[in-house]
């Protein structure tokens, strides 16, 4: 208005002219110029750097308004000062946006999808510039679904990988989420596996295929635990740089296979780098003294950091070792990878009084503040220490005793370092010895005489010897169980891995007492070496508390002498260890599976079912499954083939009744009981995949599929690869259309090799030979039992046909050639 003003005086009164005059006086020439950098930090908090970097994009910015407008915008959502910083930071150009246009949109659409308003707070701290892009809504829509509506799995995958909500949603989101579930891989999982695993669902299609192609080539299945993350390190990772890494394992000392079992059991270990690489096998090999093999079945070994884990722990257990403290071999990966608070609670605080400062020295090593090499014993440093408390010792009253305890014991063959100690060690010894003689107490000749005595020390408890010499174990035997019973024991507690792991015993616990109970029962020697072989943790049991509990067994359960010995042999001695007295559960399962002896098959499967609680696990799953319209026999029958059901929390348990019912087959079907087994053993995600496998392969509909799923449940547990070798068999080879395999999925259920192979051949020689009826389906020969086969096709046969029998069961054996697609050999 002024400069209007300005250029049209002659059309104003005098008056306004005057007044124009004395405003145009007063106002300032030039407006001050919008500082940028200093509106930054002082109104957005941000540093001068940041600042500096942040302006290059609002170098058009001539106000504060625009601005002003976004910071009180931003801030109403509930966004910190510090959020809106980073959000200014990350996205300078969000403080040009209009709040009408863009921003109160956006929040508009975010709430119609169901965010409440933290989460759109949240989401607009990490959003960066795709917060103003108008297909926010619509991708953030379709990866919620994709995420099962979990928002905060979303917020994970998106602080791993910010591209996928501006990835294209057609061309690149659907096309990879699609096939990586027919890979056995969801996208939650894949959201939550580590921090390149996300990249996974913005790649292009054609370069995840490419991946899912080099992945298998190097030996890793879809179905392995292990394909996922074998799948984002080579598909995040340049070629060059895995063929690089993969020779690497060779020039270090692994062959191709073991390099291949490596990649299979840790592919990980590809991303690590090559110093790490060199220095951990370095210190395998030459500290530990561990070989290619042992090493490549176990490379997580590599992942393990070798200051802060690996020369810490291999230090301590020198030290035990070196003090005789710990006299048992130990598998060196079970003390590696053992977490760090067992590790503490089994190899250090049993021995801290034993070894002062051994705690402190093992934290220091373990937090870099000391150097970690395995360096020597400090003999001389002994040979002061031992001489000072002989000192002590002499120059004591002549009446006092020598306290022989402080002096330390050597019981190993000393090296030529510690000899040359140890001789030392004498050279301060014998004047002392001599000036001892001098004295006049008795006490003292007597207590020197002891303290050179070279009379060995009471012979330790040794678990081995005794397997032997009270068991009745060969040596190799007892050998076994030994190790069995550490590797037990140091899972168990600490109190049974100390029992094992030092050379006492603990008075509480007497062997002699636990074996003379077991013969006290009636078991036989013979049954008792079985049982104390299978268990040897068993001999560690209370006499006292497990005399109730075996008794139990035969005089409350009716158990006889051989049931008793086999219900321990399977497993029984270790619930009656862990569970106290059994008896109650024993009755209730025996009820359940119709006979001891189907419950005897059930244990050899998981022995886990007598460790859980009988009123709370138990019974409420069989209840459960009373109510979903299952007999006693059909619980049996169940829980026979899936034996861990009933230890499972009834929860989940209960979910896997509704995921049988999502399958179509009705409670009161005779098959629903098949259902629930196989629902229980495949994740949802791998049951959609393995629709979605069927439908594609035999080119049916989804209902198709369903329905046909539906009445064969069992088919949801057989591998991807063998469906596929089924139905290439019965398409090309027997002639079949898929929709006549749709309506029979049966056939997909029986073996390839042992059962369609072989009788498929069988007919196609009798139809040669004019020998078979015309019309005979190929289905109807398939589903006939074992023997009625043999006697309608092989034994009326076999004389007109030589040598049909012997073929036939050759084939079935898996020995008879199968050349090129699936020809009989006679």
């Amino acid at each position: 208005m002024l400069s209007f003003l300005l250029r049209t005086p002659s059309h104003l009164p005098a008056s306004c002219i005057s007044s124009l005059r004395l405003l145009s006086t007063a106002a300032p020439t030039s407006p001050k110029p919008f500082a940028v950098e200093d509106y930054l930090v002082v109104n957005c908090g941000l540093t001068r750097a940041q600042s500096l970097k942040a302006s290059r994009y609002l170098s058009h910015l001539k106000s504060p308004t625009k601005p002003d407008a976004v910071l009180a915008f931003l801030d109403g959502l509930g966004l910190p000062r510090s959020d809106i910083a980073a959000v200014v930071a990350s996205d300078p150009l969000i403080l040009c946006a209009s709040v009408e246009k863009t921003l109160a949109p956006r929040i508009s659409e975010l709430g119609k999808l169901g965010l409440s308003r933290a989460q759109i707070a949240r989401l607009t701290s990490v959003a960066r510039f795709s917060f103003r892009s108008g297909s926010l809504a619509r991708n953030l829509s379709f990866w919620l679904s994709v995420f099962g509506n979990s928002f905060e799995t979303l917020e994970k995958a998106h602080r791993m990988n910010s591209g996928i909500l501006t990835v294209h949603i057609e061309k690149v989101a659907m096309p990879n989420v699609s096939f990586l579930q027919q890979c056995g891989i969801s996208a939650c999982e894949v959201a939550g596996l580590n921090m390149y695993s996300s990249r996974l669902l913005s790649l292009r299609p054609d370069s995840l295929r490419e991946a899912v192609e080099r992945v298998e080539e190097l030996g890793v299945e879809r179905g392995s635990p292990m394909f996922r993350h074998a799948l984002v390190v080579v598909a995040t990772m340049h070629k060059e740089d895995l063929a690089r890494k993969m020779e690497l394992f060779l020039k270090i000392g692994f062959s191709q296979d073991q390099v291949l079992v490596i990649v299979r059991k840790a592919p990980r270990v590809l991303r690590l780098t090559e110093e790490k690489i060199r220095r951990v096998m370095h210190f395998l090999t030459t500290d530990v003294g561990l070989e290619a093999p042992y090493i490549a079945q176990r490379p997580v070994l590599f992942m393990y950091s070798l200051e802060w884990r690996l020369l810490p722990r291999h230090w301590l257990l020198n030290v035990l070792r070196e003090k005789e403290l710990l006299n048992v071999e130990i598998d060196y990966y079970y003390t590696s990878s053992v977490a760090e608070k067992i590790f503490v609670e089994r190899f250090v605080h049993p021995y801290k009084d034993y070894i002062p400062g051994l705690a402190d020295d093992y934290a220091s090593r373990c937090s870099g503040k000391a150097p970690n090499r395995m360096g020597k014993m400090n003999f001389s440093g002994l040979v002061v220490q031992t001489a000072e408390k002989i000192r002590g010792i002499v120059g004591t009253a002549a009446g006092s005793p020598c306290n022989l305890a402080l002096l330390p014991i050597y019981r190993r063959r000393p090296s030529a370092a510690a000899a040359t100690a140890m001789l030392r060690l004498r050279n301060h010894l014998l004047p002392l010895v001599h000036a001892a003689s001098q004295l006049t107490s008795p006490f003292h000749h007597g207590g020197w005489r002891l303290l050179l005595s070279t009379s060995p020390a009471p012979t330790p408890f040794s678990l081995e010897d005794y397997l032997v010499a009270a068991c009745g174990l060969a040596p190799a035997q007892a050998r076994s169980a030994s190790k069995k019973a550490l590797s037990e024991a140091s899972t168990a507690s600490k109190k049974a891995f100390k029992e094992f792991s030092t050379s006492g015993l603990n008075p509480r616990f007497d062997p002699d007492a636990v074996l003379a109970l077991l013969s006290g029962v009636g078991l036989s020697r013979a049954d008792i070496a079985d049982i104390v072989a299978a268990d040897p943790l068993l001999l560690l049991s209370r006499a006292d508390r497990l005399e109730p509990r075996l008794l139990a067994l035969r005089d409350r359960v009716g158990l006889s002498v051989p049931q008793v010995s086999r219900f321990l042999l399977v497993g029984g001695s270790r619930a009656l260890r862990r569970s106290g007295d059994v008896s109650l559960k024993l009755e209730f399962l025996v009820s359940v599976y119709g006979s001891f002896e189907q419950l005897l098959v059930v244990m050899k499967r998981t022995n886990n079912i007598l460790n859980v609680n009988l009123d709370r696990v138990i019974k409420p799953n069989v209840a459960l499954l009373r109510q979903c319209g299952l007999t006693v026999r059909d619980i049996a029958q169940l829980c026979s083939r899936t034996a861990w059901l009933l230890t499972f929390n009834p929860e989940r348990v209960k979910e896997f009744v509704l995921r049988a019912d999502e399958l179509g087959v009705p409670r009161s079907s005779g098959i629903f009981k098949n259902a629930v087994s196989a629902v229980a053993n495949i994740t949802k995600e791998k049951v959609a995949a393995k629709l979605e496998l069927l439908k594609s392969t035999l080119g049916c509909s989804e209902s198709e599929v369903a329905t046909a799923v539906s009445k064969r449940p069992n088919i949801l547990g057989i591998a991807d690869k063998y469906l596929l070798r089924k139905i290439q068999f019965l398409v090309n080879e027997v002639g079949m259309e898929p929709q006549y395999i749709v309506e029979r999925l049966s056939l997909l259920t029986y073996s390839l090799e042992k059962r369609l192979v072989p009788r498929h051949h069988v007919m196609k020689v009798l139809q040669e030979k004019r020998l078979l009826t015309s019309g005979l389906s190929f289905f109807s020969v398939a589903s006939l039992g074992e023997e009625t086969f043999k006697l309608k096709f092989i034994d009326c046969h076999k004389d007109s046909v030589p040598g049909l029998e012997d073929a036939y069961a050759t084939a079935r054996a898996g020995v008879a050639s199968l050349i090129g697609t699936y020809h009989f050999v006679f």
